[in-house]
């Protein structure tokens, strides 16, 4: 009875501690951006030269778009890994977040700004 009673402690006490086991590789997506400001390059359709650029992702979903020639108001959404930005009210950007924390699968569909993978 003993020996029962030491491997039944010993069982419940490993059930307690297998669900504290934390999963490595799971990210905190909205603490990548919520409250940054990321910067990059991109080409202007329009002229076709390359310029920097930095969005600031301000909490509950409003961005900040500053280039050469201004400064433009919009929305991001985070899905997942993915975000999707709003430029403007003409300009979309959407992209995953890599392995690196940085923007890739970068897609454009139908805005004035191209960003290279």
């Amino acid at each position: 009875m003993k020996k029962f009673c030491h491997m039944a402690w010993m069982l419940l006490l490993s059930a307690c501690l297998l669900p504290a086991c934390k999963k490595e590789n799971a990210k905190n997506y909205p603490a990548l951006v919520t409250n940054k400001v990321w910067t990059g390059e991109f080409t202007a359709k329009w002229n076709g030269i390359s310029q920097p650029f930095s969005v600031e992702f301000q909490e509950g979903g409003s961005l900040i778009w500053r280039e050469f020639s201004g400064e433009y108001k919009g929305t991001w959404k985070l899905t997942g890994n993915q975000i999707n930005m709003l430029i403007n009210n003409t300009d979309e950007i959407q992209s995953d977040i890599g392995d690196d924390n940085a923007m890739t699968q970068i897609k454009n569909p139908a805005g004035g700004r191209h960003m290279d993978n």
